[in-house]
């Protein structure tokens, strides 16, 4: 494959999800007055359970400053609880407060119930063969990464 044909489809490819995406879970967002970050990070602490700020900043591909700016947000809307580490108070610990949980409870059961019988029927063996080509596609990604290192 010609580099420029990968490089090109690739990122077409990516942009394309991401719009889609936007489409999808934007509007469940807006409707919860929280940013696609912020829903994505009060989703990281749900299906990951309790994270530190530099624990979460690397699951989101983010800067430590901006996961922390975020947290404290969400902290203050009262969807997620900072705590600093007794042992280690340079480390601050995050968990969900019951709020956080109804947020995420919510968007999942609104996704689940507006797509689920779409996703199964017309998609489920299908999933295995995308999911698959990602983890190819992030693998070779972190190998292309290494060389340019």
């Amino acid at each position: 494959m010609e580099m420029v044909l990968f490089r090109n489809g690739i990122w077409d490819m990516l942009r394309k999800i991401n719009e889609s995406i936007d489409q999808v879970f934007r509007p469940l967002a807006d409707a919860h007055h929280i940013t696609m970050m912020q829903m994505r990070l009060l989703m990281e602490l749900y299906q990951g359970g309790d994270h530190t700020i530099g624990s979460l900043a690397k699951a989101l591909s983010l800067t430590g400053g901006n996961a922390s700016s975020m947290c404290k947000r969400l902290e203050r809307e009262g969807y997620l609880a900072r705590a600093r580490d007794s042992g280690d108070e340079r480390v601050v610990n995050l968990h969900l407060t019951e709020k956080g949980e109804e947020i995420v409870h919510n968007v999942e059961e609104c996704l689940d119930k507006r797509f689920r019988p779409f996703l199964q029927e017309k998609y489920n063996q299908d999933f295995s063969t995308i999911y698959e080509g990602f983890r190819l596609l992030t693998q070779m990604l972190e190998e292309i990464k290494e060389l340019a290192s």
